[in-house]
């Protein structure tokens, strides 16, 4: 059975970033990825991260020097990035760039879907993956880094209360809010700050960011909720009215 100083489980860009690092400094490294998985996101990296991690212009296929968001009102805000721009990658790409450079120090690059971290008597762990073509490998490991994403089965094995996390929230950037509007328009500027929390889909090649139109699920649910509220008042004030009516009816019997 092979043995590394590290197993990193996910090739995304924290998985490749680690192997790679790790690598460089001499260290035994597998990195174990699925193939073919390309991670549905926009692609937007700052300029400092391009500069630390010493992104090539080539992987860049865009620079956004402003977003903009747009309420459910259609009302429009202009974000301008001053004196700078944030790049925006392909990931199918970008990640693979990474995944490659890692190899390129040393790292072992391997295709396949992690199963579980077993233990040796030495108490040394013993990765478990599934190769594409059915074959499960072990590799003792003297470490192991879970990098495979929000829902990481790593995580969920080795840190128990990572299982009860329903959720991940990312933010990007801290952006300043506006001044405050009028009386008049404090429903629309509700509704416009409301709509800012909602993830943002970056268009590559594009100078601007759109929101997610998602508000019409929130209105259905609104809606439903207002109709359940009618419908048991309806149902309180029928039978209120039906309560005397039923008691005069039983003391005639």
């Amino acid at each position: 059975m092979e043995t590394f100083d590290v197993v990193v489980v996910g090739g995304g860009p924290s998985g490749a970033t680690a192997a790679h690092d790790l690598a460089r400094q001499g260290r035994r490294v597998l990195l174990l990825d699925k193939a073919g998985r390309i991670k549905p996101c926009g692609g937007a990296i700052p300029p400092r991260l391009v500069r630390d991690f010493d992104i090539p212009d080539s992987i860049i296929v865009a620079r956004v020097n402003a977003a903009r968001m747009i309420s459910p009102t259609d009302k429009e805000v202009d974000m301008p990035i001053d004196g700078g721009f944030v790049g925006m990658v392909d990931r199918e790409h970008f990640d693979e760039f990474l995944r490659a450079r890692a190899a390129e120090c040393g790292a072992v690059r391997r295709t396949g879907s992690f199963e579980q971290v077993e233990r040796d008597l030495d108490g040394t762990a013993i990765v478990a993956f599934t190769e594409k073509g059915g074959t499960l490998v072990r590799i003792r490991a003297r470490s192991v880094i879970g990098a495979d994403g929000a829902k990481s089965k790593v995580a969920k094995q080795e840190v128990p209360a990572a299982a009860r996390v329903p959720c991940v929230f990312a933010y990007h950037e801290i952006i300043e809010s506006p001044p405050m509007a009028p009386a008049s328009s404090m429903r629309s500027a509700a509704t416009s700050s409301t709509r800012a929390s909602i993830p943002r889909i970056s268009i590559p090649g594009s100078s601007r960011m759109a929101t997610r139109p998602a508000s019409a699920r929130a209105r259905r649910t609104r809606a439903s909720r207002c109709a359940a509220r009618s419908a048991r008042c309806g149902r309180r004030r029928a039978s209120r009215a039906r309560g005397p009516s039923a008691a005069r009816a039983r003391r005639s019997r």
